[in-house]
């Protein structure tokens, strides 16, 4: 879990960017920790907004970026573990594309 003080003192996410509501701080749930870095998933009681949040954390400060999602915590986390796209699957999908199927759930589906 994320440590209480990134919580605390970073104003922009303390404030959900939709409704202006502030976030209860059992909604700001961790993904990943990497040494200093911080993936983080805040979702919106009132308004139900979600977003996703890279937070660094060094000895100069903190930053982070964010970025709007519909995906639950758990979506986000399932993604995250998920093996990156290869160059292959990505030819294989411009192919299926170019023939003109409408029929993409199966690439969207677990192997």
């Amino acid at each position: 879990r994320m440590p209480h003080s990134v919580f605390d003192d970073i104003h922009a996410m303390r404030t959900c960017p939709f409704c202006g509501e502030a976030y209860a701080k059992d909604m700001l749930k961790t993904i990943a920790d990497e040494d200093e870095a911080h993936l983080v998933h805040i979702a919106c009681a009132a308004c139900k907004g979600k977003i996703l949040a890279y937070v660094f954390v060094s000895q100069f400060g903190m930053s982070s970026i964010a970025v709007c999602t519909d995906l639950t915590h758990a979506d986000a986390a399932r993604v995250w573990r998920r093996n990156p796209v290869s160059e292959d699957e990505m030819l294989a999908f411009h192919v299926f594309l170019e023939q003109g199927s409408h029929h993409v759930l199966p690439y969207f589906l677990p192997a």
